[in-house]
């Protein structure tokens, strides 16, 4: 099967600026996320915690230090070498890849000494106490520390245009959906979200194994490529870390045909974050056309569609744009209650037009030692729940 490439520009329509082109995320240290939890505090990546026997749950708190993996994978990690269900261990929140990242997780009816016999690459656990669970969902926001490389400016230009562009923002900026929510590398989950919603298995499952993109080299093409028409050949050649690609290959192999079956051995969380990915594309090409036409206000709310979305009796401009969208993609609010697969199923929801961002700070700006002849800047900043530092920085560059 051959998959296509998809432009950032079909699920991420920002218009181009006249922004200075830049990198970021060259090396996970470039990218630092700490949690800001319910109470207000940061969790901040490297510090020490002293436990507190004070409290008491059935579920172990702590704080998920990660470097350079998802957290899917993380947990995934945790849970493998604890010889326990994955869906034993909740986090509040879901955090970049390529970056150094920490987060607050529970693990239900476990003790403190069987994670802190731990010793997982890319991984730290520092224990926090006993208490309820941690729902996903659960913080306030995200600081971020990010270095921006492969600036072309001077280093007094580059401090000039950040100064001038947090100025201009003043505070707010369109509150897009980022890449990360459609696979930076594998910009897919939308399409898989769409298929689930039309019943098309076979097709979702072909997607998710068979889909490159141009960074692919020839090989990791050819396997995938070539990944149903020789099962057997693709358990052999797909590496070790394409754990849930590997996971529906011996499934179809066990079980020809039954694409379903291959389907569920997708975690089921990601497999509802497909849905939540086209959500969140419809979103973002109704954000896209209502600022072009002036549509939207500081306060304008912009429907997530789901199977409550068609129980209007009035509606505005962002809720008619939303349905001319969907009845472009032929898709009914209906559809996204899944009932071959309900766990999948959403009722849509209101996302804010403008994210705000806090704290705004320009850490320090210098030659770039990655990039001979750039330069790169760091800036701290803070967002809230849901809000995507990456779109806020296409605010500042051409990323």
């Amino acid at each position: 099967m051959n998959c296509m490439n998809y432009n950032i520009d079909d699920y991420l329509p920002i218009l181009s600026n006249n922004n200075p082109k830049a990198k970021i995320k060259e090396i996970p240290d470039d990218f630092l996320v700490e949690e800001i939890d319910l109470n207000g505090d940061v969790l901040e990546i490297g510090k020490k915690y002293v436990f507190d026997n004070k409290k008491s749950g059935d579920f172990f708190i702590f704080v998920l230090e990660k470097n350079d993996i998802d957290t899917f994978m993380a947990i995934r990690s945790i849970a493998y070498k604890l010889g326990i269900s994955k869906d034993k261990i909740t986090v509040a929140g879901m955090k970049d890849k390529k970056a150094i990242t920490a987060q607050k997780a529970s693990a239900h009816k476990m003790k403190k000494e069987q994670f802190e016999k731990l010793i997982i690459p890319k991984i730290k656990i520092k224990p926090i106490c006993y208490d309820d669970k941690v729902y996903l969902g659960a913080l306030k926001g995200n600081r971020f520390t990010i270095t921006i490389r492969n600036i072309d400016l001077t280093i007094k230009k580059t401090k000039e245009h950040l100064e001038k562009r947090n100025k201009e923002l003043n505070g707010v900026f369109l509150n897009y959906y980022g890449e990360q929510r459609f696979g930076s590398s594998r910009p897919i989950t939308h399409l898989m979200g769409k298929y689930l919603l039309t019943e098309d298995i076979k097709n979702a499952v072909k997607t998710y194994i068979s889909y490159t993109n141009k960074n692919d080299t020839n090989e990791i093409k050819k396997n995938r490529e070539n990944a149903f028409t020789d099962l057997e050949t693709a358990k052999k050649r797909f590496p070790k870390s394409c754990v849930y690609e590997l996971d529906m290959i011996l499934h179809l192999i066990d079980n020809p045909g039954d694409f379903l079956g291959a389907l569920r051995k997708i975690p089921r969380p990601l497999r509802k974050m497909f849905v939540s990915a086209y959500q969140s594309y419809i979103f973002n090409r109704a954000l896209f056309e209502l600022s072009n036409n002036n549509l939207i206000k500081n306060d304008t709310n912009v429907p997530v569609p789901g199977y409550l979305f068609e129980s209007r009796i009035f509606s505005d401009d962002a809720e008619d744009m939303i349905e001319n969208i969907l009845k472009k993609e032929k898709i009914k609010p209906s559809m996204f209650k899944v009932q071959y697969m309900p766990e999948i199923s959403s009722e849509g929801t209101k996302r804010k037009a403008y994210a705000k961002f806090k704290n705004f700070k320009i850490m320090d700006v210098t030659k770039d030692d990655l990039n001979n002849g750039k330069t790169k800047a760091t800036i701290r900043f803070s967002l809230d729940k849901g809000a995507y530092a990456t779109v806020f920085l296409r605010q500042f560059f051409n990323i």
